[in-house]
């Protein structure tokens, strides 16, 4: 069957298919490296033209795993840069479809690695994900007076 991830028109990235040698499947191993300097400066040059920096980067990060990911329905997936459909990843691969967070592994795309975060750890790791985004919000606003302590 197709990928679960697959969605219409999207780019799907290269391939490096290697046999996986306990469970005998084939994995996609492959990383992007720029295959020149030319390429190299193209891609730090795409990388320059996000305004946000660093702080407010990682301030979305918290806020958008805090608030914005539907955990029961959504699978985040590394591998094509988003979320996928759980429901489409328990049809193609065979997935439990539970309220937490999902985490597909890039390689072996089976295997979800946030299956051990269970009920009381999913709410503890949600909390600390808003913790978090209110602290870096807090030092970043107008008089926050910069990183709280213990940051």
């Amino acid at each position: 069957p197709a990928p679960a991830a697959a969605a219409a028109g999207a780019p799907q990235p290269p391939q490096r298919m290697v046999r996986h040698p306990i469970e005998g499947v084939d994995c996609n191993v492959y990383f992007f490296e720029p295959p020149g300097e030319a390429e190299a400066a193209a891609l730090a040059e795409a990388a320059a033209r996000n305004p946000s920096g660093p702080g407010q980067l990682l301030c979305d990060f918290f806020a958008y795993f805090a608030w914005q990911v539907d955990y029961a329905e959504t699978v985040v997936s590394v591998r094509l840069g988003g979320l996928v459909s759980k429901h489409a990843k328990a049809e193609h691969e065979c997935w439990s479809v539970t309220p937490r967070l999902s985490i597909e592994d890039p390689f072996e795309t089976w295997y979800d690695v946030a299956h051990v975060v269970k009920d009381e750890g999913m709410r503890h790791m949600r909390n600390e994900f808003v913790r978090a985004h209110a602290l870096l919000a807090r030092a970043g606003a107008p008089g926050g007076g910069g990183p709280p302590e213990g940051l």
